[in-house]
């Protein structure tokens, strides 16, 4: 489980970083607000909340939490190349 968790909170940074960047260069967010800094503390409280949900769902249901926590990690880590992607056409 800590791999996981290390891997999901790594990509949440990376979109954090990612969408900072581009909201401060010009690009619009599809889903958050515009503000860069509000966009942050939601992502924040995302890690927080999805990191605390799959440690307690791990106690009881270990595989529907590698499960779900595995999805996580593969949407985030799309969200985050569409983020480098729009980034790359800002410039």
């Amino acid at each position: 489980m800590k791999p996981l968790l290390l891997t999901l909170n790594l990509l949440l940074g990376a979109d954090a970083t990612t969408t900072h960047y581009a909201l401060n260069h010009g690009a619009h967010e599809f889903m958050l607000s515009q503000n860069p800094v509000v966009n942050d503390v939601i992502l924040a409280g995302q890690a927080v909340g999805v990191s605390y949900e799959l440690q307690w769902l791990n106690k009881k249901h270990p595989k529907i939490a590698k499960v779900l926590g595995w999805s996580f990690v593969g949407v985030r880590g799309a969200i985050v190349v569409n983020n480098l992607r729009q980034i790359q056409k800002l410039r």
